[in-house]
């Protein structure tokens, strides 16, 4: 589930139905688990097709005429076994991500306000602290430890075999990644009086997860007004997205705006709930469904063979030193700058690596200190 994923592009969205694609700006909670349940479908539907066509004509047509003739019975059988499965038959070992990217209107991070609440936005801006990778409940086996009645709970905190799920939808798993799961205070068995209370543990071996990281987005140096401080959010990456963007790098998130409670239990730091807010106040934090990183010179630059000779003619000169550090801003020149731009050098070459022969290991990277007025 960590490596299956779709991009779809927004204005083929639009193309195929407008309707859709206002759903997907306006109510994109609702519109993508939906998507995904229907890319899943349509995988199976692949595969099946894939099967069916690499077995033998004769034993084709033998299982058409059986799924024929079995009929409304055959499918009110399969209903009726679909009621309670585990969360891997229900979703086949296929979960398939939806990722968007369009041409949206890039937002501000400092733009954020309350009316982009739960609706998609755009907002670039430079990832500046990754948290580690974590593992996220998408459904949840749970056993009852008194009667071993088996239930699956899913991410709106429905249950199997309840008729609570109603229409709901089961593919991003709880509503929010910082969400938990509320297990029954009763056992749905047979017999729930004499099960007693909180009866149903989980059974870690019959769930399913996917992998989920925190980071912190920050405004761009570019984008910040003068003697504003940059600002940052909280943005919550799961599945193909994970470890995709390291700390400095510059990307463009399309991303559902959220709210979660993030006060503590008892202590009183200044991230802690009030006793007087109610509950009301809430931080928010970017739920990513696309990312694109913004490429560089460096990662695009393509060389000819006949500049790859020339490089290597470079290199052999005695003097290569001197032409580099000349070549650093040749329109500011004088004495005084022959040793900054030989420091700035030496910082954007680095050294090279050394072994001694005693097994000593010399590390190449160069450390310099700078000093100068801001306007070096």
């Amino acid at each position: 589930p960590n490596q299956s994923y779709i991009h779809v592009d927004l204005a083929h969205v639009g193309e195929y139905d407008a309707a859709l694609l206002g759903q997907l700006l306006n109510r994109p909670g609702e519109a993508l688990p939906v998507m995904e349940m229907a890319a899943a479908d349509a995988l199976k539907t692949f595969l099946y097709a894939v099967h069916r066509g690499d077995t033998a004509g004769g034993s084709a047509a033998v299982g058409v005429d059986a799924e024929e003739g079995a009929g409304e019975d055959g499918a009110s059988a399969t209903a009726a076994s679909n009621v309670n499965l585990t969360p891997k038959q229900m979703f086949g070992g296929n979960s398939i991500q939806i990722l968007l990217r369009g041409n949206l209107t890039p937002t501000p991070l400092r733009s954020i306000q309350s009316h982009h609440m739960n609706t998609l936005m755009k907002c670039p801006g430079i990832i500046v602290s990754c948290a580690r990778v974590r593992p996220r409940a998408m459904a949840l086996r749970i056993r009852c430890s008194k009667c071993m009645d088996v239930r699956t709970v899913f991410g709106n905190s429905s249950v199997s075999g309840t008729g609570s799920r109603g229409g709901t939808t089961v593919g991003l798993g709880s509503s929010s990644p910082f969400a938990g799961f509320s297990l029954p205070t009763r056992c749905l068995g047979d017999n729930p009086q004499e099960c007693g209370p909180q009866p149903y543990s989980v059974l870690p071996d019959d769930c399913i997860f996917v992998d989920q990281q925190t980071m912190k987005l920050q405004e761009a140096p570019e984008m910040v007004p003068t003697g504003e401080m940059p600002r940052s959010v909280l943005v919550a990456v799961e599945r193909g997205l994970v470890d995709k963007a390291a700390p400095g790098t510059r990307v463009t998130v399309v991303a559902i705006a959220s709210l979660f409670n993030s006060g503590g239990g008892g202590g009183g730091g200044a991230g802690a709930k009030r006793p007087n807010d109610g509950g009301g106040v809430r931080t928010t934090y970017l739920r990513v469904v696309g990312m694109e990183k913004e490429s560089s010179t460096a990662d695009s630059a393509r060389f000819s063979p006949a500049e790859e000779e020339a490089f290597r003619q470079l290199s052999r000169r005695p003097d290569v030193y001197n032409i580099l550090y000349r070549s650093i801003a040749p329109s500011i020149s004088g004495s005084y700058t022959h040793d900054i731009k030989k420091a700035i050098l030496c910082l954007l070459f680095s050294g090279t690596r050394k072994r001694l022969p005693d097994g000593m290991r010399l590390r190449g990277d160069i450390n310099v200190l700078l000093l100068g007025d801001p306007s070096m």
